[in-house]
């Protein structure tokens, strides 16, 4: 008897040409790679920020900080402008146009009186040149606040652009043989900083000096009408309205 021979089914090749799967909704952003990517780090730079700003703030403070000493506090960070006139900024500091040699005069008006003082030309030419370029340029103007005043530490002004001691001239000034040293009582300080350049403050008392102001002068008359003026913190209201320059010359002694 014959053997019976069994029947082998032929091999059909699966058909991938079809419609493929996709997931459905939210889910497409797993298919995408490079969205998926993107998302990511978009996702971590955020969880990121919260720490930069901290860190960003911590410094600003610590920062802000620096002009917390003897004779120049630092200004407020509520305290509200107060422009006393329209004021001009410069790029760079002036030319040198003094003689170091030269006996200078500074009388500053007051509202309550005037104030004499011989500036050093000689230990701080930039610094004295520097005041000198602004006055004669105009820019302490003729209602110049001192915005703070403490009868055992200094009398602060030289910032009319808001009153406040956040204003500047916009320069630095190069620093001096006299930047840094003592600033016995009745100096004219002068800071140095492109941040606060411009300002300046009367000492009462003697204190050590900073690499970030220059003494520029002695009071030879006027210490008596700097006692009267009535004391104030930065922005202080409750004080009433500041005490003010009036206007200030330089002039060559003979």
């Amino acid at each position: 008897m014959p053997k019976s021979r069994k029947r082998r089914k032929a091999h059909v090749a699966a058909d991938w040409s079809g419609p493929k799967t996709r997931p459905a909704g939210v889910f497409r952003i797993f298919a995408n790679v490079k969205l998926f990517y993107a998302l990511g780090a978009i996702i971590i730079g955020l969880s990121l920020l919260p720490i930069g700003l901290n860190a960003f703030n911590n410094h600003s403070s610590s920062q802000g900080g620096r002009f917390v000493r003897q004779g120049m506090p630092t200004a407020s960070a509520s305290a509200t402008a107060r422009p006393t006139t329209t004021v001009r900024q410069f790029d760079a500091p002036p030319p040198m146009s003094i003689d170091p040699n030269a006996t200078y005069i500074a009388t500053i008006h007051t509202s309550k009186g005037d104030v004499k003082v011989q500036l050093n030309a000689r230990e701080a030419p930039n610094a004295v040149n520097a005041f000198k370029f602004l006055v004669e340029q105009g820019f302490y103007g003729s209602r110049m606040p001192f915005y703070y005043v403490k009868h055992d530490v200094s009398a602060v002004s030289g910032d009319p652009l808001t009153g406040t001691g956040a204003g500047s001239a916009g320069f630095a000034i190069p620093p001096d043989e006299a930047t840094g040293s003592a600033e016995p009582a009745g100096a004219l300080v002068l800071s140095i900083t492109e941040d606060k350049s411009g300002q300046f403050y009367f000492r009462y008392d003697d204190a050590p000096g900073t690499p970030e102001t220059t003494p520029i002068g002695t009071v030879v008359e006027g210490m008596d009408v700097l006692r009267q003026l009535t004391e104030r913190a930065v922005n202080d209201q409750s004080a009433g309205e500041p005490d003010v320059i009036t206007g200030i010359e330089i002039t060559t002694a003979s």
